[in-house]
This record gives C-alpha cells, structure tokens and sequence, in this order.
C-alpha cells in the first residue's frame, strides 16, 4: 500500500468520543477528588473556632462550595456518559437512560441503607438519597440540545422558587433528617415532601 493511501486510511484504532476506553480527564478527575475532600472536611472538621468562634479555614474554604461542585460534577458526568458532544440516538440513548436509572436507584438505596447508621440528630444530612432523585429527574433531559436545556434552566430558576413557596405550607412535614426504607414504606408522602423541598441541617 502507499503511503498516500496510508495517510488517507481512517484511524480504526481510535475509540470514539463517547467510548469508555478513551482516556479519562484528569481536570475533571482531580476536581472530583477537591470536592470529596471538602465534603469530608465539612462533616468531620469544626466549623468554628471554640474560643473565638471564628469560622475554621476548613469551613471558610469548603462550606457550601463543596456540595455545589460535587452536583456539577455530576452533570458533567452525565454528559459524558450520554455521549458528549454527539449526543446518543435511538437503542444507544435508551441504554444510557436505562444505565443513569440504575445508578440513580442504587445511591438512592444507598443513602437510605446509611439512613439506618445515622444518629437520631445526625451531625450531618445525607445528601445521597437527594443525588438518586435528582439523577432519576435528568433522564427526560438527556437527548436535549443545549440551547434547549439553557432555557429549561432559567424556566425552572423562575418558576421553581414561586411554586415551592407556594405549596411550602401544604406539604407534609418530613419525620427524618435522613430517610429510610421505613420512611419510603410507612410515610412515602412526607418522605417524598423531604425530597422535593431539600431541608439544611441547622
């Protein structure tokens, strides 16, 4: 063959975009690791100073920051697992649908499975069970094109404070900061409230 020929020869060895066996980021990798750590500095680090009542340069850094960055994250990941930039289509897309609702029901069982480890007045809440119902919410969003998913975004930042607002007050009170298999079973009223109007500890 010539070398013409070689040069013009599709490169089958090459995976595509959306292929598992494709090297991963290490950008998004290392920002993953940053978030845990700041999760985890959070729960078990003091958030103040106990003489001075200063916040801790460990809640100064990571408080709030931390979880914001995990839930980005975790769309990104999503997006990455739908395909990327060509986005999945027909079988291909069913099969991711169908993979982000295993995942999403197996942290979501996670989550209530540590329910039953934490105290009664827990030092921290489990945001797991929150991630499982939040992944099981995208999977109607994930053939969409971008501009369609920036403008369901700002169409849910509107209207999303005004209807919580609204039915604040008509929603049944949650009976755990950390639900359960018990909560889903006995109350799933109250426990899906808890998931819908996501509850800080003090």
């Amino acid at each position: 063959m010539s070398d013409r020929h070689r040069t013009e020869a599709p490169d089958r060895a090459t995976p595509p975009e959306d292929s598992p066996t494709r090297g991963r980021l290490v950008a998004i990798d290392a920002a993953r690791g940053l978030a845990l750590i700041g999760l985890t500095a959070i729960h078990f680090l003091p958030a103040s100073d106990e003489e001075t009542h200063e916040p801790t340069w460990s809640w100064i850094l990571f408080a709030g920051d931390s979880a914001a960055l995990f839930a980005l994250l975790a769309g990104v990941g999503l997006a990455f697992g739908t395909g990327g930039r060509t986005r999945r289509q027909g079988q291909s897309m069913t099969a991711a649908r169908v993979g982000v609702a295993v995942r999403a029901l197996l942290i979501a069982a996670v989550g209530m499975s540590i329910g039953y480890l934490m105290p009664e007045d827990p030092p921290a809440v489990n945001i797991l069970v929150y991630y499982g119902v939040f992944f099981l919410l995208t999977i109607p969003f994930l053939h969409l094109r971008p501009v369609t998913l920036v403008m369901c975004a700002m169409l849910f930042g509107v209207v999303a404070p005004v209807l919580m607002q609204t039915l604040r007050g008509r929603l049944p009170e949650f009976t755990a900061y950390n639900p359960t298999f018990n909560d889903v079973v006995t109350d799933p009223g109250a426990t899906a409230a808890q998931l819908n109007r996501r509850r800080s500890k003090p």
